[in-house]
């Protein structure tokens, strides 16, 4: 593997193969590994790099946005000299993927797996734990509740982050990234878990509807990462999309 300077932050990039390229985008908490896998089998070129933030990669100096992360895949591209190229991303790694390919013209075909950005449905479980957990911080600050630690709070995911990540993971998780949709022109392919708890299928019902050109695979037995418990057939699936015109 090698180590690229981009934006002063040092970045840990895998790039396998020559021929048409596919740039690889990992979910929270990941890095190259994460799709290691799927790359050895895959054609062409591939480019594998842990996000600012995650694995062997810096932080960024700032809490980043989807937006950010995404002009950063672009940089790296531009310092590989890659103009266009096919994207696969999941989870967290959608993200930017979705705003790369809404936002430029860089991204030629797209291959979404798990894929977050949009706005979950919350229920009232949910605002109970929020508001508790703001009400617990209120009364501890006033010396009403010497018990309750902040620290202890949120998830594992969460608390075992950076300051700097910490800030970037509520910017990124919070931001709906639906009004991206319409504006994605590459080709499109979803593969999904149906037993995906994280992004559940209907987020995925709401891509396949509102990105102009979709389509979407549902592997029954599977859960967010999919892409891993069937990776064989998802390789096999998505270079099938690759090698079709148009």
């Amino acid at each position: 593997m090698e180590r690229l300077l981009i934006d002063e932050l040092n970045i840990r990039c895998e790039d396998l193969g020559t021929g048409p390229v596919t740039l690889f985008l990992h979910g929270f908490g990941g890095g190259v590994e994460s799709f290691l896998g799927a790359a050895r089998d895959w054609p062409g070129r591939r480019i594998l790099f842990d996000l600012p933030g995650f694995s062997q990669s810096d932080p960024p100096p700032k809490a980043f946005s989807a937006e950010d992360y995404a002009a950063f895949a672009a940089k790296l591209l531009d310092q590989k000299g890659i103009g266009r190229c096919a994207v696969v991303a999941h989870s967290f790694g959608a993200r930017a993927a979705m705003v790369l390919a809404a936002a430029t013209d860089r991204v030629e075909k797209l291959i979404l797996t798990g894929a977050a950005g949009l706005k979950p449905r919350r229920g009232p479980r949910y605002y109970a734990r929020v508001w508790g957990y703001k009400l617990g911080k209120k009364l501890s600050g006033a010396g009403l509740l010497p018990g309750f630690d902040k620290r202890e709070h949120g998830s594992a995911d969460y608390r075992g982050l950076c300051p700097v990540m910490k800030q970037t993971f509520v910017k990124v998780v919070n931001q709906n990234l639906r009004p991206y949709l319409k504006h994605i022109s590459a080709p499109t392919l979803l593969v999904w878990g149906k037993k995906d708890r994280e992004t559940p299928l209907w987020m995925a019902r709401i891509l396949e509807r509102e990105i102009p050109d979709c389509g979407l695979v549902v592997f029954e037995d599977c859960g967010h990462f999919s892409y891993l418990e069937r990776q064989r057939e998802f390789v096999t699936i998505s270079t099938c999309f690759l090698r079709e015109e148009g």
